[in-house]
């Protein structure tokens, strides 16, 4: 493509094209001064025809290059518009064949740029798509590839104007309003950056918004990064004394002369004056955050490192601070390697754990730091097998916990589960417990490993884990054990465990009803949510369902429906409703519990109105039952009741097996009252019953 010179006269080209164009619509109207103003504008246009690179079909034989004698007759001064409009027709065929062959030759370049870019030569990339450009300059695909490009030199400006080219051209160019954004961003012009991100999100399609999504969460941060910055800079002009005295230590702190003593003595000196968000700018924008990264000499030094991790700790989530971290996210993973895989740093570990696990509790930059990279991850967790790690060990856990948050971490528990994972873990599920607390973490750090599908099949294929989880499981059901932080996590584990088979098996062999019972309570907090949801799967033969209705599980689960849905606890209302529906299906105690009393089969029906398809669908199946078992009387208590314009609702959905449900519901209920068969002739529902039997 043409460069700065080039892209100006083609601006210029474009408007007189514009012009031309405009003044040929008006013969339609007014021939008269239409032609006259056409003629004027179509001799400027041929002046300016050989000097540009846009590829336009014009009259003027002599401006196309033509030679020849026949070329030089003159042009008279006024036409008709026939001759005018013919002239146009006859010469437009060989332009179109000129600009195709000009079009063919641009994508042959087009593509040796895309082959240098890809093989990183960005330089030689530019070069060939501006050459690609000046065949084809209203090429947006070449504008956005080049624009690309200039992102990368950095030529930030020259990245803006390709890409306003491109959206002249073509105003729903998604990567010319994407790359605009960020040339506008890394040009300080962030409301602009902005407008262009959210606009382009706006045109474009769902699989193409995360870019975009992306994009305006950078410029967000920067956003704020400027806020803060244009504060602490406020601040300092006030003559703040405490800002005038971070900004003295961190420079200090910051010089590569500083001695570590005189390091360690600054970080005690600034730990308790960064508080506000003004102050913690100040001191990454005088380097203080970038301390561990350009003085390896600190690195090697525990009370160094312990000192400035205690710094940083507080720091983690500052967008300053993660900024300056995330630019140096390599060295970053070497340090914090090296720090637990080294004995003489065990002084530091502490302090160490408590920084990480800070930062990591900060979503975005925990991503980072460990996004298709475990070595942070693996260095932690060989912490467990490391003797000298006896006093921190609890720390180590509490880590390990928030990191396996990310697919890569999972990832390599499943990979290394037994050789590796188990044997540090096994020994925290062995009774007798030797240390509650960390047998709860390590139970807690079980529960996010067992959220891969491949962690759990590695999981139920290690007997010895299944053996000692089920002991560990039974050692759980007393009263006083029930509400306990340990049970907590080992039904977190459990509930993730058991979504294969050879776990819920094993589970079942436990027999943890009466534990996940005692663990209930309304309203339902995280704890009674997870038995709720382990009860729901258990519950699958007539045993168990029998030992639930001795523990007196089935009044406590209806006192749950009948109370609205905790905040803390919002899978709760979906479990109540498989278990009942279970209870309802699989025994005959239940069963006749359920549908002998009308307060219960009324709260069963309110408990529709609301649900989700899913919940419906179980609350439609129990209801089912109920009528099966006594259909007169639970049909007589639900006859004032909205159930029939509720339970139609959910079967007119897509959602087959829920509306499967609602229909025998619907039919039960007709079957059994002459009201129930009323309102459903009233709101078509027999028109729509038959629908469905049909499908």
């Amino acid at each position: 493509m043409a460069e700065s010179g080039d892209a100006s006269s083609l601006e210029d080209f474009l408007s007189k094209v514009d012009k031309v164009q405009a003044a040929v619509h008006g013969l339609k109207t007014d021939q008269g001064d239409a032609l006259e103003k056409a003629d004027q504008l179509f001799e400027e246009l041929q002046t300016d025809g050989s000097r540009t690179t846009a590829s336009r079909t014009v009259i003027n034989k002599q401006s196309a290059g033509r030679s020849g004698d026949d070329n030089d007759a003159p042009v008279p001064a006024t036409m008709d518009a026939a001759t005018f409009m013919k002239g146009m027709e006859q010469d437009a065929q060989e332009r179109a064949q000129r600009r195709k062959q000009r079009e063919a030759e641009a994508a042959i370049i087009k593509e040796k740029g895309n082959a240098a870019f890809k093989a990183g030569k960005l330089e030689e990339a530019h070069t060939l798509y501006s050459d690609a450009l000046a065949l084809h300059p209203s090429n947006t695909a070449l504008l956005t590839n080049r624009a690309l490009v200039a992102l990368q030199l950095q030529r930030f400006s020259d990245a803006e104007q390709d890409c306003d080219l491109a959206l002249r051209v073509d105003e729903h160019a998604l990567k010319a309003w994407l790359r605009k954004g960020m040339a506008c961003r890394a040009l300080g012009k962030l409301e602009e950056s902005m407008e262009c991100l959210v606009h382009g999100c706006k045109l474009a399609k769902q699989a193409d918004r995360p870019a975009f999504e992306k994009e305006i969460l950078e410029t967000d941060r920067v956003q704020k990064e400027a806020a803060v910055k244009k504060q602490a800079e406020a601040v300092l002009e006030a003559g703040n004394a405490t800002a005038v005295k971070v900004q003295q230590e961190s420079a200090k702190i910051a010089n590569p002369d500083t001695p570590p003593a005189a390091i360690i003595r600054c970080a005690h000196t600034l730990n308790p004056l960064l508080r506000e968000d003004a102050h913690k700018t100040i001191f990454c924008s005088e380097g203080g955050a970038r301390i561990l990264f350009n003085r390896p000499q600190c690195r090697s030094e525990p009370e160094t490192l312990s000192a400035l991790f205690q710094l940083y700790a507080p720091l983690c989530g500052h967008i300053a601070f993660t900024r300056t971290f995330l630019q140096n996210v390599t060295e970053a993973r070497q340090l914090l390697c090296a720090v637990f895989n080294t004995v003489a740093l065990a002084p530091c570990w502490r302090a160490g754990l408590a920084f990480l696990e800070a930062f990591c509790r900060c979503e975005d930059p925990h991503k980072l730091l460990v996004e298709k990279d475990s070595s942070v991850f693996q260095a932690v967790f060989s912490l467990l097998n490391n003797p000298a790690s006896d006093g921190v060990r609890e720390e180590v856990w509490s880590v390990l916990c928030v990191m396996t948050t990310e697919a890569s971490a999972r990832d390599f528990c499943a990979e290394n589960f037994n050789e590796v994972v188990f044997p540090a873990v096994g020994p925290f599920l062995t009774l007798p417990l030797q240390n509650e607390r960390e047998s709860q973490l390590a139970c807690a750090f079980l529960t996010h490993a067992a959220v891969s599908p491949r962690g759990r099949c590695v999981m139920c294929a290690n007997s010895l884990l299944l053996a000692r989880v089920t002991d560990l499981t039974k050692a759980m059901m007393t009263a006083e054990r029930a509400r306990g932080e340990l049970v907590h996590s080992l039904m977190g584990f459990l509930t993730n465990l058991s979504l294969e088979q050879t776990a819920l098996n094993h589970l079942q062999q436990a027999a943890p009803v009466p534990m996940l019972v005692q663990a209930l309570t309304t309203p339902p907090d995280k704890t009674c949510e997870r038995a709720l949801a382990l009860l729901a799967r258990v519950l699958t033969s007539k045993d168990l369902l029998d030992a639930f209705m001795k523990e007196r599980g089935l009044p406590k689960v209806l006192s749950m429906l009948r109370a609205p849905t905790a905040e803390s606890a919002p899978t709760a209302a979906a479990s109540v409703a498989r278990i009942l529906a279970k209870c309802a299906a699989l025994s005959d105690v239940a069963r006749a519990d359920l549908a002998g009393s009308a307060d219960t089969v009324r709260a069963i029906a309110t408990a529709v109105k609301g649900a989700t398809h899913g919940e419906a669908g179980n609350l439609a199946l129990c209801l089912a039952y109920c009528l099966e078992a006594k259909g007169p009387e639970v049909a007589a208590a639900l006859a004032q009741s909205d159930v029939v314009a509720d339970l139609l609702h959910f079967l007119k959905s897509e959602d087959s097996s829920a509306a499967e449900n609602c229909s025998i519901a619907l039919a039960r209920l007709a079957q059994n009252n002459p009201a129930h068969l009323s309102a459903l002739r009233k709101q078509n529902g027999l028109e729509i019953l038959q629908a469905r039997m049909k499908k």
